[in-house]
């Protein structure tokens, strides 16, 4: 029942047909889910039926009637499938039946009854394998599904925190990132599954490993939510920073390892490597009162809005970075800020010449672009000076593309 719904006898699968739109299916998994307990017919028509105007007495008499013929199709060598004792409908309870969803309750009842100790975390640790993610999906965003799947979480969470507690006290390193990990697999986005794993990692000493997780997770964020680090996994950064040591090497091999691997044209990063790099050069160019500015693109559709579309935000992405790739210098630095901007560090470029850079990547971009409802809109960032929106268009008979300032 979690993360999918299937059913086998024998140790074969049963084949239950039920059409998309019936509420066959919906009812069968109800009466399994609740099969000791037993469904009433008010419980019924609420989970199945909820506000709609149906006659709701009628609808449960037929519903019932399709699905225990569904029930025979199967080819199950029983007779009756459905009972009702005691005004409660029941799935049959001589007919053997089990689920992991039974089997993690059972589990979570002797946990309530045990004392602390090597018998709880084990049963702690049957939680953990016996989850198996979103209950019932077909049918998630059912009202009853939607609180015993809460409840099922809730359990899950507490057994995890559990036998990782139990593990890091034990210096079982291992199979603490394992139980994570396996928590990740079903909640990628949970940062508390997030910052064990790496401080697991860290605790193993293998800080390389620990900022691979964490750069591989910034990016996830990024892409798949459009959001930044919160300041508990930024801790967890300049933790990994603070471990950062190498094996003793000579200056050549340092000068190699910070030198990292050639590559022209701009330099593209994440946003807090951007952000630290930047403050560190801002610093040098004040000084050395060079004049440099910060470049925002933004994609936008006909109207100046951000491009909701993710294929389309995909495809502008490329089509940008094209621009950006044959046009902008090895001294500037290039991140993605939002999920639909990019941020553009210009190095020793005062504002008139941004005009210019903005104009070359432009031209490029726009021999790529296939998306006639989008463009970029660029605005330049200059010292104290209020930022400059960009406006390119095309002047008649001409195919240069030329800037037009606006406030």
């Amino acid at each position: 029942m979690m993360g999918t719904f299937e059913l086998s006898y024998d140790d074969k699968p049963v084949e239950f047909v039920s059409a998309a739109s019936s509420k066959a299916g919906p009812l069968l998994m109800l009466l399994l889910y609740y099969h000791d307990e037993g469904v009433t017919r008010s419980k019924m028509i609420d989970a199945l039926y909820g506000d709609e105007d149906v006659d709701p007495v009628n609808s449960i008499k037929a519903l019932l009637f399709r699905l225990r013929r569904q029930l025979r199709e199967t080819g199950l060598p029983f007779d009756d499938f459905i009972v009702v004792r005691n005004n409660n409908y029941y799935f049959n309870p001589e007919i053997p039946f089990e689920s992991d969803v039974m089997q993690l309750k059972q589990v979570a009842s002797a946990v309530d009854h045990s004392e602390e100790g090597r018998k709880r975390d084990d049963l702690y640790g049957r939680i953990c394998s016996l989850y198996g993610g979103q209950l019932l999906p077909a049918i998630s965003d059912t009202m009853w599904v939607i609180v015993e799947n809460a409840d099922l979480e809730d359990r899950f969470t507490v057994a995890t925190r559990h036998i990782c507690q139990a593990y890091e006290k034990a210096h079982d390193y291992d199979k603490e990132l394992e139980a994570y990990r396996w928590a990740r697999s079903f909640f990628p986005f949970d940062e508390e599954w997030i910052i064990g794993s790496i401080n697991c990692l860290l605790a193993q000493g293998k800080s390389s490993q620990a900022l691979a997780e964490y750069e591989k997770v910034s990016n996830m964020l990024f892409d798949e939510m459009g959001v930044y680090p919160s300041e508990q996994l930024m801790d967890c950064f300049r933790k990994i920073n603070d471990k950062m040591y190498f094996e003793f090497s000579s200056a050549k091999d340092v000068s190699k390892i910070l030198s990292g691997p050639s590559k022209a044209g701009a330099y593209y990063c994440s946003f807090p490597t951007f952000s630290d790099s930047y403050r560190v050069l801002k610093r040098i160019m004040d000084r050395e009162k060079v004049c440099s500015c910060l470049v925002l693109c933004t994609i936008v559709d006909r109207d100046g809005k951000p491009v909701g579309d993710k294929e389309a935000i995909t495809r502008q992405l490329q089509y940008l970075r094209i621009g950006i790739d044959q046009t902008l210098r090895a001294s500037d630095m290039v991140t993605r800020y939002s999920p639909t901007q990019i941020l553009i560090m210009l190095y020793a470029a005062p504002k008139d010449n941004a005009h210019i850079a903005i104009d070359r990547i432009e031209a490029a971009y726009r021999q790529v672009n296939t998306d006639k409802g989008c463009h970029v809109e660029y605005t330049i960032i200059s010292g104290d000076e209020p930022p400059t929106s960009i406006v390119l268009s095309k002047v008649k008979g001409q195919a240069k593309w030329r800037p037009e300032s606006k406030r």
